[in-house]
């Protein structure tokens, strides 16, 4: 038996829950089991729930073959039946293709510079080179993960996450947060992870220039199983207008 696994802290607006019923019904549609939680504290040192966590931690998913989790903004296409179970790797997780050429660009916190110092810590504390491609640090997307059950089990080798924090001290808020934990680890475990196909995890966000909206970066395939919704303010839209942004042309999307 597989499981979908959510989770969210505090109020939930509208379009989070719409995200979350669809992925309910997703489940239900490929028969694994769901589950979502509400205010799940595992790491209180780090001021969030994190509550993705607790498919590592919590042994009620012990008796799950594959668990994936997906943020609530995380939607599946229309009718999708595909999955991917069985995963045959420890973690299944996308990269963000676009992210190191956006960074090389930028001039706020979270840039290519900030990037290599995070890079230089961990090779410096734990002996692991992260991986890159064409030369610059990949970058994966902890909004969606398939953990296998060696996985889980292997991640109980995690450096505590108050530890990783202390190390990461003097970087952005963004380099302590869940995503770069998980970066580290994995590499740092020797887990074996399968970098799933872009289609699992599609992006739809605004382009921006300072605080402007110039534009939206529209990253769907004809091929994609889940649109990741990561517009400004996405979370308060209703569920027929996120269903238009998940499933039809930009044109058509009326916001």
């Amino acid at each position: 038996m597989n499981c979908i696994y959510q989770h969210w802290d505090g109020p939930m607006p509208r379009g989070e829950i719409a995200g979350r019923d669809e992925m309910r019904g997703y489940a239900e549609r490929i028969g694994a089991e769901y589950i979502f939680d509400r205010d799940r504290i595992f790491f209180p040192e780090a001021k969030a729930s994190y509550g993705r966590f607790r498919i590592l931690h919590d042994p009620e998913f012990q008796c799950y073959d594959d668990v994936l989790y997906a943020d609530t903004d995380v939607w599946p296409v229309e009718g999708l039946a595909e999955s991917p179970f069985p995963l045959q790797a420890d973690i299944g997780i996308c990269t963000e293709p676009l992210q190191p050429t956006i960074r090389k660009a930028s001039i706020g916190p979270i840039c290519t510079a900030n990037d290599e110092r995070w890079a230089q810590i961990v090779r410096r504390t734990w002996g692991i080179e992260m991986p890159r491609q064409d030369g610059s640090l990949k970058v994966y997307n902890a909004g969606m993960q398939v953990w296998s059950r060696d996985g889980r089990r292997k991640a109980q080798q995690f450096v505590r996450f108050s530890d990783y924090i202390k190390v990461v001290r003097g970087l952005p808020a963004f380099y302590a947060s869940d995503q770069h934990y998980l970066h580290a680890m994995m590499f740092l475990v020797g887990l074996k992870v399968k970098e799933l196909d872009n289609d699992w995890n599609r992006y739809v966000h605004y382009l921006t220039r300072g605080r402007e909206i110039v534009g939206v970066s529209d990253q769907r395939t004809p091929t994609t199983k889940f649109v990741h919704v990561q517009l400004r303010g996405a979370g308060e839209y209703d569920r027929e207008t996120l269903w238009r942004i998940v499933n039809s042309p930009q044109g058509e999307w009326r916001l």
